[in-house]
């Protein structure tokens, strides 16, 4: 075979042709510069040279063996670390986000659960913050190895075939072949590790996109509804959780509150907040001429409601949609400040609240029915977790999840099976005086309500329910009904006796000594 290019029109033309063709390329320029100068040049030995040589092989096995496998053994264990490193970096902004939302940090607020949510969320955050120490550890280690495998490995096709052109077994072009068959299989190696890790990359940045896209829209649902929603209540919700600030030792500060103006203009007293020793009298909560005001509104929600509540009394209240039901609960868990009267109630540590829609933290069934209490705060048995969950229906959760797998239960379980799982809560919390219940039974049956407030009736001598269902009446003793009268002058709240033989029940606002009360 003749051919009558030159050396200088091969390298011209190589990058317009395919790969195959251009590694044959390199081949005879290399043999022509060996060659010399010439018209034409004779490349009978070529075919059989660039045949498959066992020498080649096993040049090609040895790549394999001794490099394609380790590096490759490193870049699983990197794509290993990355990938929950994502998934905990996408849990740690998932909770954050959670947390920050409207109903989330007021159920947090509600249940006093800022030092279990602020550990949960440091433990994350060291978990994300070593696992990127690990991967830049491991990554760094595999570019090390890449580096020195490229620069000191591009040796051992000469060491391997060179023994055998000595013994004129190959021709000099074998060795260049087998160089640089050794250097493609390499760089197919490397490129093979660098689109293994984009591809995992574009996952997880895949998933994080999806995620942002969904909260934006879900931000921009939240801003239509807000524009075209004219409920109080709705209002009060979204901005109390956001505006209010309990701290760790229960002490509730209105310096940032707006406070109420009334027609003159004059700024009205605030709202105060007393707790009682439970051990000087039997009262409860007690209410005093308490008006409250809706955020960003100086029309009242309620006006000068004043009642008393007892132990063993129970309270349902009832009402239209924004008429303040659950803005005055939010002013007894001490949420809402805007307005005046005063308000005693048992001490916060005593209180226990159960929102409509239910707060699961991220972690195991456990930790969930005992929250916001820390594990190692307060142990308790597996059989009292568990027949707490039968008594309520939702034992089959043990069965499916166990006790102590984490899980997000918030988008595993349903509506029902979260409002009871939160029931359970209230009933594996020790020494509770007073239960607020802001509408906790709404997506229960019936008989699952019936069951639900019967065990709350053994557990909690004195509560205080949200509610619509004419059935929900016969598990209290007292209804509170507020009326509007007007925009201008809000609701009025109107207290019957819904069950003969519950206590008589006390109209007195003062029914303690000073010595027994402390403003908070």
């Amino acid at each position: 075979m003749k051919i009558a290019l030159n050396s200088a029109a091969l390298i011209a033309i190589s990058p317009r042709l395919p790969r195959g063709l251009a590694i044959e390329c390199a081949f005879l320029v290399r043999e022509m510069q060996g060659m010399g100068p010439r018209e034409h040049y004779d490349f009978k030995g070529v075919p059989e040279t660039v045949k498959p040589q066992p020498e080649a092989l096993s040049t090609e096995f040895v790549s394999l063996v001794f490099f394609a496998a380790p590096l490759m053994k490193i870049q699983r264990r990197v794509l290993a670390v990355e990938e929950p490193q994502g998934r905990e970096g996408g849990a740690f902004v998932a909770k954050q986000t959670s947390a920050h939302d409207g109903y989330a940090a007021e159920s947090v607020a509600f249940f006093r659960g800022y030092r279990y949510e602020r550990e949960c969320s440091e433990a994350v955050l060291d978990h994300v913050i070593w696992s990127s120490y690990k991967f830049a550890g491991i990554e760094m280690i595999y570019k090390m190895l890449t580096g020195v495998v490229q620069a000191g490995f591009s040796l051992m096709p000469m060491l391997i075939v060179a023994p055998l052109y000595f013994e004129d077994k190959v021709s000099f072009g074998t060795i260049n072949q087998s160089q640089l068959l050794f250097q493609t299989l390499l760089s197919g190696m490397m490129d093979l590790g660098k689109e293994l890790n984009d591809i995992a990359k574009l996952g997880a940045e895949s998933i994080r996109v999806k995620e942002l896209w969904e909260a934006l829209e879900s931000i921009e649902k939240d801003e239509v509804t807000k524009t075209q929603s004219h409920d109080k209540d709705d209002i009060a919700s979204t901005t109390a959780g956001s505006s209010d600030d309990v701290s760790g030792n229960e002490s509730v500060s209105n310096s940032d509150v707006e406070r109420p103006v009334d027609s003159g203009g004059e700024v009205l007293e605030e709202l105060e907040l007393h707790e009682h020793d439970p051990e000087s009298t039997n009262v409860r909560l007690q209410l005093a001429n308490v008006t409250l005001y809706a955020p960003l509104s100086s029309s009242p929600l309620i006006s000068n409601l004043t009642l008393t509540l007892k132990q063993g009394q129970s309270l349902l209240i009832e009402g239209p949609s924004g008429s303040g039901k659950s803005s005055l609960l939010r002013a007894i868990a001490g949420l809402c400040h805007r307005g005046f009267g005063a308000i005693h109630r048992a001490p916060i540590g005593r209180c226990f609240f159960l929102p409509q829609t239910p707060y699961l933290c991220i972690g195991s069934l456990r930790d969930n029915v005992l929250y916001p209490n820390m594990r190692r705060d307060r142990e308790v048995p597996n059989e009292r977790i568990q027949s707490i969950m039968r008594d309520l229906g939702i034992d089959h959760l043990i069965e499916r999840h166990g006790l102590d797998e984490r899980l997000d239960f918030q988008g595993i379980l349903s509506g029902g099976e979260k409002q009871r799982l939160s029931f359970a809560r209230l009933l594996l919390q020790p020494n509770v005086q007073l239960a607020l219940l802001d509408e906790a039974t709404s997506a229960l049956d019936e008989e699952n309500e019936r069951i639900a407030y019967n065990l709350l009736r053994d557990h909690v001598q004195c509560f205080v329910s949200v509610g619509h269902r004419p059935c929900l009446a016969r598990s209290h003793s007292l209804r509170l009904h507020l009326n509007r009268l007007d925009d201008s002058l809000g609701c009025e709240g109107i207290v019957t006796t819904i069950a003969p033989a519950s206590p008589t029940r006390e109209w007195s606002t003062r029914e303690w000594s000073p010595e027994s009360t402390h403003k908070i």
